[in-house]
């Protein structure tokens, strides 16, 4: 077995799995049939993300729970309809910040 993903980094990535572009699977991940970079470094996908692509259907059927709970259409409809949730639209859509995957 492997160990539990960070909460954290659980968070990051169930975001990207649920709301971003999406986790590659470990054959996109690797770019070539030798699983290697130039440099000499291996290209096997983290562990961590294998654990959230098994995830992957009981976090959407989870989401799905939620907003049907909660008689909301999608994730936007939801966090507006929280407690506080009208400050959100306040954000500016495009944010000044920039997340850098290194």
């Amino acid at each position: 077995d492997e160990p539990r993903v960070p909460r954290s980094l659980a968070l990051v990535l169930a975001y990207e799995l649920l709301f971003g572009a999406g986790i590659e699977e470990e054959h996109q991940h690797a770019g070539s049939n030798t699983g290697k970079k130039r440099s000499g470094q291996s290209t096997q996908q983290p562990w961590e993300e294998r654990a959230m692509l098994r995830a992957d259907k009981a976090l959407r059927k989870a989401l799905r729970s939620i907003l049907k709970e909660n008689g909301a259409k999608d994730a936007e409809g939801y966090l507006l309809s929280q407690p506080g949730g009208s400050a959100l639209a306040a954000v500016p859509a495009h944010s000044r910040h920039v997340r850098v995957n290194t």
